[in-house]
């Protein structure tokens, strides 16, 4: 987040400070370390201002005032809002514009003060208020790619050693068990790396990897594997599609996926493996073990049409970028 905020302030820096129209980023507590493509919203001249008073309990009545006679506030850009609605409807509703990242399901209230709202959720995207989102993680596969002889077997990339058993629809539990299922078989076909492993000691595990969510420390790893565990944080959420598998594509390494039930909307079936269609872990696992290298080969070159698709392009940051102008000039 820190690194986000620092690249942002440097970038805002740069734009002339007599611009008529300002932007101010309201970063949410999680705000991403997102790869935008800022040139679109920079071309059109606006000014964006990253303000952290919005959430900054002695500064938000200087923030407040400001903006209530600021002419040359153009938007409030707000990133995953879960503060009290009852504070954003303070703001002009014309200028307020929220990006809801995180999978939370908000009620209606959060969403009013709002003249738009951009989010994964398909379920309410309408393109009247709501509208789509994608997490702008497409990047061309690497070139340097092991061959399938040289690749260990599978891995899992994953920041969680916790399970929530009363929230139904996250998978932290289930990757738990996909971890204790592969400590039942030979030595070296299973890694896991990432953090807050530390309930017990795993077999398995091999540290921690530096850098961003689907940097090139994280691609440096998991191209050496043929598989990747690539469970989101929670199921069943249609259009909820994170960096997470764009990262195993970029590292030429085939996902297991399990997450947005209509995943196939947007990401061809031939791309990835469904955790869905195995009854148990050890039919998944004979599937993986047993696969052929030319069967493996055309999992790799369907990833690599695909990423070179038009399909493909609104995950890309240059997309994001186009949004952000649109939810800008609008």
């Amino acid at each position: 987040m820190l690194k986000m905020l620092i690249a942002i302030s440097c970038f805002f820096s740069s734009l002339a400070a007599d611009y008529a129209c300002r932007v101010d980023i309201l970063p949410g507590l999680d705000f991403y370390d997102f790869p935008i493509d800022l040139n679109l919203v920079k071309s059109a001249g606006y000014s964006l201002r990253v303000s952290n008073q919005f959430f900054n309990g002695h500064d938000q009545g200087y923030y407040e005032e400001e903006i209530r006679y600021d002419r040359d506030l153009k938007k409030i850009i707000v990133f995953n809002n879960t503060v009290d609605p009852m504070y954003l409807a303070i703001f002009p509703k014309k200028k307020l514009v929220l990006f809801l990242l995180e999978p939370l399901i908000l009620q209606d209230a959060y969403f009013e003060p709002c003249s738009r709202v951009y989010t994964w959720n398909d379920d309410v995207v309408d393109g009247k208020k709501f509208y789509k989102l994608y997490y702008p993680y497409l990047r061309p596969m690497v070139d340097d790619i092991p061959s399938f002889e040289e690749k260990k077997l599978c891995v899992m990339v994953s920041g969680s050693d916790n399970e929530y058993p009363e929230r139904k629809n996250e998978l932290y539990s289930e990757r738990m068990k996909m971890v204790e299922f592969f400590e039942t078989k030979p030595l070296g076909e299973f890694e896991i790396y990432g953090r807050y492993w530390i309930k017990r000691y795993y077999r398995d595990f091999r540290g921690s990897i530096p850098g961003d969510y689907a940097g090139p420390e994280k691609i440096s790893i998991i191209k050496n594997y043929r598989f990747c565990i690539c469970f989101e944080n929670t199921k069943g959420l249609n259009g909820y599609i994170t960096e997470k598998i764009f990262g195993c594509f970029t590292a030429a390494c085939v996902p297991i996926y399990w997450g947005a039930d209509n995943i196939e909307r947007f990401i061809p079936k031939d791309c990835f493996i469904d955790y869905r269609d195995f009854e148990t872990r050890e039919d998944l696992y004979q599937f993986i073990k047993t696969m052929p290298k030319e069967v493996y080969q055309r999992y790799i070159d369907n990833i690599s049409a695909f990423l070179k698709s038009p399909e493909a392009k609104v995950f890309s940051p240059e997309y994001f970028g186009k949004i952000l102008y649109e939810a800008i000039a609008e």
